[in-house]
């Protein structure tokens, strides 16, 4: 049963690629601006209808599992179009409704899991909703860190990349609040890029971010060790 599972995974992803190609083809023909919203989701939704379709007539297969391979499908297919045609960012999070971890995808392919987790210790297989980062503007950002929440102690205005908070002259390993002036950044739980991640954006919160607790549903620390900034 496991290996029918498997195989069919496999052809219908093959096949609702090839077919999705040629709706997208003749969209991006048709109205290639105007309407691509529409046309995307026409195509997506014949597609979940075509593998609902075919999983339902193969034996062994139950409802739910056709229904599991078709959503993860959906999400896949769904997710390489939009990376593929937008220009900006995106994040992608671990739950649906924007919860749980945060992953940011900058303009680029993503064919497994490790690509957006990259060294992150907290490995996702799956991400369930997705959000675009209008703000990030790699030349023009910047973030001021506090040492304390509600921007009290110690401040440092950035504008570059950081590998290493401490290595820079942080004195600690923990970021109380932030203000977000320009752009977007990435901040991460460890040195090197490395561990939770936190998307902070000056068009959210009004840039303000007071405590760990505004970073995410999944922030329980105020451990930043490195940061960078989105590209767009």
């Amino acid at each position: 049963m496991n290996c029918i599972s498997v195989c069919l995974s496999v052809c219908l992803s093959v096949c609702l690629s090839v077919c999705l190609s040629v709706c997208l083809s003749v969209c991006l023909s048709v109205c290639l601006s105007v309407c691509l919203s529409v046309c995307l989701s026409v195509c997506l939704s014949v597609c979940l209808s075509v593998c609902l379709s075919v999983c339902l007539h193969v034996p062994f297969v139950s409802l739910s599992l056709s229904m599991s391979l078709c959503h993860s499908l959906y999400l896949f297919v769904s997710l390489s179009i939009y990376l593929s045609l937008c220009m900006c960012s995106w994040v992608g999070y671990e739950h649906s409704s924007f919860s749980g971890q945060q992953f940011v995808l900058e303009r680029g392919e993503y064919p497994r899991w490790e690509s957006w987790s990259g060294s992150n210790a907290y490995h996702i297989e799956r991400l369930m909703s997705f959000r675009p980062v209008c703000s990030a503007n790699h030349k023009e950002s910047k973030i001021v860190v506090f040492e304390r929440e509600n921007f009290i102690g110690k401040q440092w205005e950035m504008n570059d990349d950081y590998p290493s908070l401490q290595a820079m002259g942080w004195g600690n390993n923990e970021i109380g609040s932030m203000q977000v002036q320009s752009g977007a950044w990435v901040c991460y739980q460890f040195p090197g890029y490395r561990g939770y991640q936190y998307i902070m954006e000056c068009d959210r919160h009004g840039g303000e971010y007071k405590h760990y607790r505004e970073w995410g549903s999944h922030a329980q620390t105020f451990q930043v060790q490195s940061l960078r900034r989105i590209q767009q």
